[in-house]
C-alpha cells in the first residue's frame, strides 16, 4: 500500500507533466523528434533506467519520436555527433 507521500510526489509529477504540456503545445516550432545520446555506463549505471521510466513517458505524452544512442566512451559520442551533424 502507498503512503501519502507516494500520491504526494505522484501529484507533483502529474502537475508538471501538464505544465510542460501546455507549453509545449505553445511552441509552434517545437521538435517533433530528437537522437539522445544516453551513456549507460556513467555515474550509478541507472540511465538507461531512469531514461525509460521519467524521459520515455514526457516524449510520449508531447508526441515526441526519438532515436535512442548509448556508448561506452565519450570519443565514440563525439564520432557520432560529428558524423551526424558533418563537422
Amino acid at each position: 500500500m502507498r503512503d501519502s507521500t507516494s500520491y504526494l510526489h505522484l501529484y507533483e509529477y502529474h502537475n508538471i507533466c501538464m505544465t510542460y504540456m501546455s507549453l509545449l503545445s505553445l511552441c509552434a516550432e517545437r521538435p517533433k523528434r530528437l537522437l539522445v545520446f544516453l551513456n549507460p555506463f556513467g555515474g550509478k549505471k541507472l540511465a538507461k533506467k531512469i531514461f525509460q521510466q521519467r524521459v520515455v513517458p514526457l516524449f510520449s505524452a508531447a508526441g515526441i519520436e526519438y532515436a535512442l544512442e548509448g556508448s561506452h566512451t565519450q570519443v565514440k559520442f563525439f564520432e557520432r555527433i560529428r558524423n551526424t551533424f558533418m563537422l
